[in-house]
């Protein structure tokens, strides 16, 4: 099979096939001059593919010991799996998936055509040898964390295995440099707007409850556009908004939680089982920042992700921060992006343009 790039979403997979510098036409998607690979002569995406699904179990195959209905009720079929819950194929459907691992796994599937046509699941998740050796929470389920935190110990539960959590950010790193400019945007009394000098966080007396900071301490919430920032605003028809561009004063890492839905499995140095094991976690986190703040919301709601970012400030490298915040994604603005800044003073507010707000629109989700 002559398959190409654009077969793929997987960025390893891609690199793979541009660095064999083989260019024709694909006969799988039928794009014109590409960089190709032959699977009947190229074997490197055959042991790439065939190592990675042996992380998972046929249901025939999982040990008698585990309750067959618990772990029944949570598999699913190896095709579903890849195409609903990885970014590697730029398939149509799961019966895309399934031929062509057939095809390119086709030594994998001699040996074990259960994996193939079976439901299967990550059998490691339900065994508690396996949940505390890899699993970053010790308390297995987000859930659990929260109510534990919430409800029995705040400050001293040690509930992560700390460094796998780090080790697991490493992978997650992107890189701003001096220089780059992001948003803020603030809701006005009147037209005359916000004074440039009141655009950064507030000092520490006047700082509020915020997923990523606790009250008290200061933290600089920014966009990486003037529209998802003033979505994250939420203003209302007519209200007037001022909106301060950033200028970051000095290179910075941060930890984005957004790689998780685009990290390869073939990555170097990555433990794809403990990575499959550990993907809920993260999700989770960025789902749980993302979340708009609501006026009905306790400070007890915000202590969760509070606590995973404050973690996150204190990981040090030759006794200075590692990192200089948390990326998450905006669910006020499709494609948008936020940043916490754990130290405002990294940017510099350069300008500022007050605007009124005109029309609204408003889109509805259905809930149950």
């Amino acid at each position: 099979m002559i398959c190409c790039e654009e077969c793929f979403k997987d960025k390893e997979i891609k690199r793979l096939i541009k660095g064999m510098k083989q260019r024709g036409d694909c006969l799988r998607c039928h794009v014109k001059d590409v960089y190709i690979y032959n699977t009947e002569h190229d074997e490197q995406l055959a042991t790439w593919l065939s190592d990675f699904i042996s992380i998972f179990t046929p249901i025939s195959m999982i040990p008698s010991n585990l309750n067959i209905e618990n772990v029944t009720a949570k598999s699913t079929t190896l095709k579903a799996e890849l195409f609903n819950n990885w970014n590697l194929f730029n398939f149509e459907n799961e019966e895309q998936v399934y031929h062509f691992l057939l095809h390119v796994c086709k030594d994998k599937y001699d040996e074990l055509p259960e994996l193939f046509d079976e439901q299967i699941i990550l059998v490691e998740l339900f065994i508690d040898e396996e949940i505390k050796k890899h699993s970053i929470l010790k308390f297995a389920q987000w859930e659990t964390f929260t109510k534990k935190l919430i409800e029995v110990n705040r400050f001293h539960t040690h509930p992560f295995d700390e460094e796998l959590f780090k080790k697991m950010f490493t992978f997650m790193q992107k890189r701003y440099y001096k220089g780059e400019i992001f948003y803020r945007c603030r809701i006005s009394e009147n037209e005359r707007g916000i004074p440039q000098d009141k655009m950064s966080a507030p000092p520490s007396h006047l700082a509020q409850t915020g997923r990523a900071s606790a009250k008290g301490i200061r933290c600089l919430y920014l966009s990486d556009t003037e529209m998802t920032t003033i979505n994250e605003t939420r203003p209302r028809s007519s209200d007037y908004v001022t909106i301060g561009t950033f200028k970051l004063l000095s290179d910075i890492n941060v930890i984005d939680l957004k790689i998780i839905n685009d990290l390869s499995p073939f990555t170097d140095e990555l433990d794809a089982k403990e990575y499959a094991m550990n993907r809920y976690l993260f999700r989770k986190i960025n789902d749980e920042l993302a979340k708009p703040m609501k006026s009905n919301d306790s400070d007890l709601d915000y202590i969760p992700t509070q606590y995973v970012v404050d973690f996150i400030k204190g990981i040090e490298r030759d006794h200075k921060p590692e990192y200089g915040g948390v990326e998450y994604s905006s669910v006020m603005c499709e494609d948008g992006n936020n940043l916490a800044i754990f130290d405002p003073e990294l940017f510099e507010c350069t300008k500022i343009a007050t605007y009124q707000i005109g029309n609204l629109n408003y889109n509805k989700r259905a809930v149950r």
